[in-house]
């Protein structure tokens, strides 16, 4: 019976590919039992193309993940495993894996449903932390930016792309203008308070990022109560005393903040921690010794 055939394959097929069994797999997806009664299932057309993924048949893997996002809404005989977006990145990735890592996958627009239709925020998503693995993090940024001007309430979507512009200083003005709309948008989301805290410090805007940081503040969390302690510091208005049990993960996420802010270019907020290591001992002894050691062997330095 087709029910039966079906649900025999997608058990045969998820065993030999948890096994390693590709070039197995692959004779039994193409044989003429798989494909007869209208051929494989989006599950099987997935299953299939990882298969030829593995063995590096990079345009038959693409065709699969096509197939399957083609069939994801037929629905199986058998009761099967749940679908989601992965198809698209991993058309994406054969297509990426046969190019320079300066080439966009070409399959973004033809692969990806258009940022209105109800299922494509999961795949949109997917598709933005692909390209932004990749090296392609402008585009992922572009891609997210068409997908929260569609909708504006997708917390996802604004944490997904605050989350990119803050690893690259060269995105700092991005960063911090996105933050602010994801702000507008989400003002009690904490992952998003976080991301503006952020960009506010970041960007040298302490006064600014203070509230924030004692908003989302986190007694187990040590890199927020070490930017808590850096924003603090910077405006001598110490409130927060950081208990002994944590003084060493603090110090060393103090040291991690210290060196974003050169990193990201905020050389005032940078010039004045050092002018405060008096009140930084005070409040958290072993960052003060760490910085007060670095800028006298700095000194000493021809």
């Amino acid at each position: 019976m087709p029910e039966t055939r079906e649900m025999l394959l997608t058990q045969f097929s998820s065993q030999l590919l948890a096994a390693g069994r590709h070039a197995e797999l692959i004779d039994a997806l193409t044989s003429p039992l798989a494909t007869r009664h209208g051929g494989l299932t989006a599950s099987l057309h997935f299953t299939l193309g990882l298969a030829y993924l593995e063995r590096r048949q990079f345009p038959a893997a693409a065709e699969q993940m096509r197939l399957c996002l083609a069939r994801r809404d037929r629905p199986p005989l058998p009761p099967t495993t749940p679908r989601s977006a992965a198809p698209v990145p991993a058309i994406a990735s054969p297509a990426a894996s046969s190019k320079p890592a300066t080439t966009l996958p070409p399959t973004a627009s033809s692969a990806s449903p258009s940022p209105t239709t109800p299922d494509s925020a999961p795949v949109r998503l997917d598709y933005a932390r692909f390209l932004h693995d990749r090296g392609h993090s402008v585009e992922a940024l572009e891609l997210l930016h068409q997908l929260v001007t569609a909708q504006p309430s997708l917390a996802a979507a604004w944490q997904r792309g605050g989350a990119i512009a803050l690893r690259h200083p060269d995105f700092l003005d991005v960063a911090n203008d996105w933050t602010a709309e994801a702000q507008r948008h989400f003002p009690d989301d904490p992952t998003i308070l976080t991301q503006r805290a952020e960009a506010l410090t970041l960007t040298g805007q302490p006064a600014s990022a203070l509230p924030l940081w004692r908003r989302v503040e986190d007694r187990a969390h040590p890199p927020a109560l070490a930017a808590l302690v850096v924003c603090e510091t910077v405006l001598a208005d110490h409130q927060y005393h950081p208990p002994a049990s944590l003084a060493s993960a603090i110090t060393t996420e103090f040291v991690r903040w210290y060196r974003r802010l050169l990193e990201f270019g905020a050389g005032n907020m940078v010039q004045q921690l050092n002018a405060r290591l008096e009140s930084l001992a005070r409040v958290l002894p072993p960052a003060a010794r760490l910085l007060g050691t670095a800028l006298a062997e700095a000194a000493a330095s021809p």
